[in-house]
């Protein structure tokens, strides 16, 4: 999934204690486990690729 695009743009994000802990939990689970700013992300895209379907699921 991890593309080898220059990253230029910079967004901080504060995470509490319980999603900081879920990000570790998914992160220790990956076969080569990512930094957290991968781990965020493959996460976000994960995500915008379930939206994306669900989109298109919405529009036939």
């Amino acid at each position: 999934m991890a593309e080898n695009k220059k990253m230029t743009n910079l967004i901080a994000v504060r995470l509490d204690d319980d999603r900081l802990k879920k990000l570790k939990a998914w992160r220790k689970q990956q076969d080569d486990p990512p930094n957290n700013a991968e781990a965020i992300r493959q996460l976000f895209d994960l995500g915008l690729e379930a939206w994306e379907k669900a989109q298109k699921g919405r529009k036939s």
